[in-house]
C-alpha cells in the first residue's frame, strides 16, 4: 500500500531511459581496419563473456536506481499483520460460579458440561496458540501457555463454587491482556458455560467493543 501510488509507476517508466541508452549503444558501427586490430581481437575474445556480465550488472543497477527511488517517493506503508506469524492468542473464560452446580441432566452439572465442551474446544487448537484460562468467580487468568497437558491440568482442577459469576468482568480482563498484546496479533475470547445467550448485553451503554484482530467464540 503507497500513499502517492503514481510515484510507483512513474519510477518504472523511468526504466525505460536506462534500457533506451543501453541499446542505442548497442548499434552496429562500421569496423576499421587498422594494422593492429588483429591484436585488439584477441584481447577482445578473451575477456567477451566478463565484460557482458559487466555490462549486464550495470545495466541492472541503472535500472533499479529510478524503480527504487519511485518507491522510495511512494511513501510505503506497511501492515503490521503481513508480519504476523499466525497465532491467535485465545483466553478461554470459564463459568465456575454458583450457576455452573445446576444439573443438565441426572449425570453432570453445567460445569462438568462446560469442562467436556473445553477439552473438546482444545483439541481444536493448533499447537503454538497461547491459551489463558480465565475463571468467571476470581476474574484471575492464568499464565498464557502453549502446553496442552497444562491447560487440561487446570481445567480439570476447576471446580464450583458459591461466588457470583461476572461474564462482563471477565471479558474485560481478557481484554486488557489482548490490550498488552503487539500490533498485528490475533486473539480470540472464548465463552464456556455459566452464561445465557441473552446474558451478554447488547445495550449501547455496555457493550463491549473489540476490534478486527479479536473474535468472540461461544462453545
Amino acid at each position: 500500500m503507497f500513499i502517492t501510488p503514481w510515484m510507483v509507476l512513474l519510477g518504472s517508466c523511468g526504466i525505460l531511459v536506462p534500457l533506451t541508452i543501453h541499446l542505442l549503444f548497442r548499434r552496429r558501427r562500421s569496423p576499421i581496419q587498422w594494422a593492429a586490430m588483429h591484436f585488439v581481437m584477441q584481447a577482445w575474445a578473451s575477456r567477451r563473456s566478463r565484460v557482458r556480465i559487466e555490462q549486464l550488472l550495470l545495466l541492472i543497477s541503472r535500472c533499479l536506481i529510478p524503480l527504487l527511488l519511485g518507491l522510495a517517493l511512494a511513501q510505503p506503508v506497511l501492515d503490521s499483520s503481513w508480519f504476523s506469524s499466525g497465532i491467535v492468542n485465545r483466553y478461554i473464560i470459564i463459568g465456575d460460579g454458583i450457576t455452573s452446580m445446576t444439573r443438565i441432566d441426572n449425570s453432570r452439572t453445567d460445569l462438568e458440561h462446560t469442562k467436556e465442551n473445553v477439552l473438546r474446544y482444545l483439541e481444536s487448537v493448533p499447537s503454538g496458540d497461547p491459551i489463558t484460562i480465565i475463571a468467571m468467580s476470581s476474574n484471575e487468568p492464568t499464565v498464557p501457555t502453549t502446553s496442552p497437558r497444562a491447560i487440561r491440568r487446570f481445567v480439570d482442577r476447576i471446580g464450583s463454587t458459591h461466588l457470583p459469576t461476572d461474564l462482563r468482568s471477565s471479558i474485560k480482563t481478557a481484554s486488557g491482556l489482548i490490550a498488552g498484546l503487539a500490533d498485528g496479533e490475533r486473539s480470540e475470547i472464548v465463552l464456556a458455560g455459566g452464561h445465557r445467550m441473552g446474558s451478554f448485553s447488547e445495550s449501547r451503554d455496555e457493550r463491549i467493543e473489540m476490534d478486527e484482530s479479536t473474535t468472540l467464540v461461544r462453545i
